[in-house]
């Protein structure tokens, strides 16, 4: 009966007290959020009464409702276009994130390798030192007075003397133009030695580590090349580090081989020293995409790991031990503080080209570093927009980052456009494009959507809880991206 009434009320026009309001059933009561970010839970007669305009005026609920901007003819739009402004503040910043792949070498395996692959002692696939003194200056014609270089591969550390040149450089550069400057590896730490490790401390290198937790499953998708064990290398570059004072960060893509084990893999980065762990979803990309029945892991099954892990590590926190799953903590910075979290992925217009830009080896300039990796895995160099020779206005003026803007307008797309998690969302047309096989991709059927929908679920379903929000609370002010710094490292998407 309820449900009919229900349809009904939103069959009519809507009265003028119902401002612009996104809403999803979660259980027995309604999500309901608009463009500012605001998010309120209604129980369902409640949401009733308020799409019909008969909730009665000055309750407590009235006044939620006001205050969220969910009243059309109580709205503060002062304080409405305040929240807007700060959660798109991103879009007049320009590109302060630069992604720049080292090598395609790399001393482990990875389901996304590069096509063809790079063997240990070639070198054809490294950047040279003339390209990389080239991009030390290109990446400062950026008119953001923040810059984050991402220093990626294969693994960069093969490609040492030209990491350590990019660090050098880019670090005085930085000083000579008064810019704030932050810089980051990806590696497997598989080859580090205990003079790079005091490198990357001296430098202040922020380091994240793609480790897949249990060893069976770490070493079945990046075995070592040089016949060992690509778990127990990786673990000794990470205590190396750490003696070097440098705590790295844990990336963890879930596989098919992980589904039912995520207490093992929490257990896996806790006996590892992680008191943190960052969970993505796979590709349909180079290896993976041949292997995507042994390897591969839809929506469903993903959504189900997740919340069976971040349940997981919820049970650490209620236990007083502290560890957190960085990826949601992003998206509660969006959630409960209002601000930009720093990924580009999860914008109102993906980023890659208005927010980052990607250089590969040999000095191709993409708009983002999972366009670069998916030329590089799969061939596929469609976002391919030339090189730095082009100057930076024209890269990012490029046809492509307009393309990409336009497909990822999430006004623009039919599904996101009223979804109730469009406020804190964001679309990838890379991610479409391999998927799918088009930029605007088809989200209903769409595993990154269905992916996300899931996460969101897990997130909000928890918030209900005190406990858990005064928990989720902290996990986003641990992760909080404050205007003014250089954007978080380690937050685009792209193949690990």
């Amino acid at each position: 009966m309820r449900e009919a009434a229900l349809a009904q009320a939103l069959e009519k026009d809507l009265p003028e007290s119902v401002g612009p309001v996104f809403f999803r059933k979660i259980g027995p009561r309604y999500l309901l959020t608009n463009d500012a970010g605001s998010h309120l839970w209604l129980e369902q007669d409640p949401f009733l009464s308020f799409l019909r305009g008969e909730l009665e005026k000055e309750t407590p609920l009235w006044n939620d409702l006001a205050a969220g901007g969910f009243l059309g003819n109580y709205m503060n739009f002062e304080v409405l276009g305040g929240r807007w402004r700060q959660r798109t503040k991103y879009l007049q910043e320009g590109a302060g994130l630069h992604l720049v792949a080292l090598t395609r070498r790399n001393s482990q395996g990875s389901p996304y390798a590069a096509r063809p692959a790079a063997g240990l002692d070639d070198h054809q696939f490294d950047m040279t030192l003339a390209l990389a003194r080239r991009l030390a200056k290109f990446i400062f014609d950026s008119p953001s007075s923040e810059i984050t270089l991402e220093l990626r591969g294969g693994d960069p550390l093969l490609n040492w003397d030209v990491l350590t040149f990019l660090a050098r450089h880019a670090s005085s550069f930085a000083g000579s133009v008064k810019r704030k400057l932050r810089i980051a590896a990806v590696s497997p730490l598989a080859s580090l030695t205990d003079e790079q490790a005091a490198f990357l401390a001296e430098f202040k290198i922020a380091v994240a580590v793609p480790f897949d937790g249990p060893r069976d499953l770490h070493d079945s998708l990046r075995p070592d090349l040089e016949g060992g064990s690509g778990w127990e290398r990786t673990l000794a570059g990470v205590a190396r580090l750490r003696k070097a004072g440098v705590e790295p960060e844990g990336f963890f893509t879930v596989t098919r081989g992980a589904l039912g084990r995520a207490p093992d893999v929490i257990a896996a980065y806790r006996d590892a020293g992680f008191d943190a762990i960052r969970v993505r979803a796979p590709w349909p990309a180079g290896d993976a995409r041949s292997r995507w029945k042994e390897i591969g892991v839809g929506a469903a099954a993903y959504s189900e790991f997740y919340r069976e892990l971040l349940d997981g590590v919820l049970a650490l926190e209620a236990q007083g031990i502290p560890f957190r799953e960085k990826g949601a903590a992003s998206l509660l910075g969006k959630i409960l503080l209002g601000t930009d979290c720093g990924a580009v992925e999860h914008r109102l217009l993906y980023g890659g080209g208005l927010g980052e830009l990607a250089y590969d080896y040999n000095g191709d300039v993409y708009p983002s570093d999972e366009a670069r990796a998916l030329a590089s895995a799969d061939g596929d160099a469609l976002f391919r927009m030339g090189s730095t020779d082009l100057g930076f206005a024209n890269l990012v003026g490029h046809p492509t980052v307009r393309a990409l803007a336009v497909a990822s307008d999430l006004g623009g797309q039919p599904t996101c456009s009223r979804c109730a998690y469009k406020p804190y969302c964001g679309v990838s047309p890379v991610y479409n494009r391999a998927a799918q096989g088009s930029l605007q991709g088809r989200n209903p059927t769409n595993d990154r959507c269905g992916s996300y929908l899931g996460t969101f679920d897990a997130l909000f379903e928890r918030l209900r809880d005190e406990k858990t929000k005064t928990v989720f609370e902290r996990w986003a002010r641990a992760e909080e991206y404050r205007q003014g710094e250089p954007l978080p490292p380690f937050l685009s998407g792209g193949l690990l």
